[in-house]
């Protein structure tokens, strides 16, 4: 996909709207078209850039590296599965993103007592670098209602509405986690003009061909106050099982699928 092409580099990405609020907006396109002018084609790929998303990238390093030497090669993502128990939903996407590498995101969406959303990200095959998790939050105007939580590899939100949220992400208990924060931007117009917004990734080793695992809970709050939040990796020897579990304020979530299901 080169720059006379209009498709974004983001596959994986999402967006997370509660109570009229978009938690994860997409971070926009700024600029539309002019590829004789180089400063504005910069804006075009910042904004195309795969790191610009709420999704998985790939690097060399553990810094945010030049805009678009990170961005996915192929954007053909697919849907695994697909459930629907009495405590929760579930679906479990994936992309072929680099030649090297796949990302597979599964997304659970917990319906008791509170309903509550927990992300699975693994990254599969021969590349070595740093896998980086990407989050972008809210929009320009609320910078002051975000607030990270980088002991914590997370985030949570401020807003005097008793809509907020909480973020946080746990890894497999032999890989260590880096936090680095974001320049996040966002226009939804094509002026050229944008906004900035807190943005981070959490960053992991991947030094051979062994898979990677992330865990992320997003849990609505009321106000601040920050529930105590635990994620595990129970089974992590078969690729095509997934098996967490997480505890909020001590209680227990048993999350797990089975691909061979679909086999």
């Amino acid at each position: 996909m080169g720059d006379s092409s209009h498709n974004q580099l983001d596959n994986g990405t999402f967006e997370l709207y509660r109570n009229g609020r978009n938690f994860f907006p997409d971070s926009g396109v700024c600029a539309y078209m002019a590829e004789d002018n180089e400063k504005i084609m910069e804006l075009r790929r910042w904004f195309r850039q795969t790191k610009a998303h709420n999704t998985m990238v790939l690097g060399k390093t553990t810094d945010h590296e030049e805009t678009g030497t990170e961005n996915i090669n192929k954007a053909a993502g697919t849907l695994l599965l697909f459930e629907e128990k009495d405590e929760y939903q579930l679906i479990v996407t994936e992309n072929q993103g680099y030649n090297n590498f796949k990302h597979r995101r599964s997304i659970f969406y917990v319906k008791q007592p509170q309903d509550f959303f927990v992300l699975v990200d693994e990254g599969f095959g021969t590349a070595t670098g740093y896998v980086k998790l990407y989050f972008h939050l809210c929009d320009g105007k609320s910078v002051d209602n975000v607030l990270l939580d980088k002991e914590e590899f997370g985030a949570h939100t401020t807003f005097d509405n008793s809509n907020n949220l909480l973020i946080r992400t746990f890894g497999e208990a032999s890989r260590n986690l880096i936090f680095k924060e974001f320049d996040g931007r966002i226009s939804y117009q094509t002026d050229r003009k944008y906004e900035h917004r807190k943005s981070y990734a959490v960053v992991m080793r991947k030094p051979d061909n062994n898979p990677v695992r992330y865990i992320t809970v997003l849990y609505p709050v009321d106000s601040a106050t920050s529930p105590v939040i635990k994620g595990q990796f129970v089974n992590t020897g078969n690729e095509d099982k997934v098996s967490v579990n997480v505890t909020i304020n001590k209680k227990l979530y048993n999350l797990s699928y089975s691909l061979n299901k679909r086999r």
